[in-house]
């Protein structure tokens, strides 16, 4: 399920290829169905001088989840991120109903 109302991706100081977009949002549409119901995601990255910085955060009603990192691309990068935020969540699931 696409959604695009509650997932917003941004690159700053480059563009991000098609190829590598395609992945990114199949990817990033996979993790917003972990994430609570009324969850938003803001992913951005940052080109530096020879990396990048990403910035993943989940927000809910509930619970903001983030993770902010750097690489030297942006597909291994959004995976790192992806992961750290995956664990937040697998997390957040175990604690609410303790």
């Amino acid at each position: 399920m696409e959604n695009d109302d509650c997932i917003n991706i941004e690159a700053v100081g480059f563009d991000i290829i098609p190829s590598e977009m395609g992945h990114i949002n199949r990817q990033i549409n996979d993790l917003y169905q972990l994430c609570p119901i009324d969850a938003i995601i803001n992913l951005t990255f940052n080109k530096n001088f020879e990396s990048f910085d990403g910035a993943l955060i989940v927000e809910s009603s509930v619970k903001t989840f983030s993770a902010k990192l750097s690489g030297s691309d942006i597909q291994s990068l959004y995976r790192n991120l992806d992961q750290e935020i995956q664990e937040q969540l697998i997390i957040w699931k175990k604690d609410r109903f303790k």
